[in-house]
């Protein structure tokens, strides 16, 4: 007796490509691998055909978009008229595309269907900052600065990179926190550093001006103290 082994990847490939998701779906249960039911399930779900893509990547073992989907479904229940299931649609688009590695892509579908917001967190997750600050100008909520801050709390906290995050401070205005970079790190140049913030920081700020002037006399740099 020989055994025939019956491969039903062609046939669930080519029903797939004419967008006969049911009958692929069909095919596809006689037998094939996790490699198909994703592809199917990909293909299925940028179509909005949900229910066979949830149930072909559940066949997948991809969880992930499985739970997207129910919770995109459970959304769309909560929608009301044309224009606002499109920006669940569009929102979901962009979920999809950060789950596949295309950030740029997510952010800008974030951006265009209302979810600016999250464009922003997305960039700053990134450590994409100029982008962030791009996103954050569209933002109701978001700030220049809050974007500025975030980045100089990397930039202190991660990078270790003390001249950055004094200089993104003083950008917002943070001249205590700029100072205490400076004097508590002590990075090469940093008395140079520290002379122009001085130079920068206005003198209604005298606690922070005080502890440059501290700074500078233990470092014998009498004018800058006088000054």
């Amino acid at each position: 007796v020989t055994a025939m082994v019956i491969s039903f990847s062609d046939s669930v490939k080519k029903l797939t490509d004419a967008k006969k998701f049911s009958q692929a779906y069909k095919v596809a249960c006689l037998g094939v691998s996790e490699r198909d039911w994703k592809t199917l399930a990909l293909a299925a779900m940028a179509e909005f055909e949900l229910t066979i893509a949830q149930r072909s990547f559940g066949n997948a073992r991809d969880l992930t978009f499985a739970h997207l989907i129910d919770n995109f479904n459970q959304q769309m229940k909560q929608c009301v008229g044309d224009l606002e299931l499109d920006q669940l649609k569009g929102v979901f688009n962009a979920e999809i595309a950060a789950i596949r590695g295309d950030f740029r892509g997510a952010a800008n579908l974030f951006a265009k269907n209302g979810e600016i917001d999250r464009a922003v967190e997305l960039m700053i997750d990134l450590k994409k900052w100029e982008d962030a600050k791009s996103y954050a100008s569209q933002s109701k909520t978001f700030k220049m600065e809050d974007v500025a801050l975030r980045h100089a709390r990397w930039a202190a906290e991660e990078a270790k990179d003390w001249h950055l995050a004094s200089d993104l401070y003083m950008s917002c205005g943070c001249f205590s926190e700029a100072v205490k970079i400076v004097t508590e790190n002590k990075a090469d140049g940093w008395i140079n550093q520290l002379i122009n913030l001085a130079r920068n920081i206005p003198k209604s700020d005298g606690d922070v001006l005080r502890i440059c002037a501290t700074c500078f006399v233990e470092e014998k740099e009498y004018d800058c103290a006088k000054d």
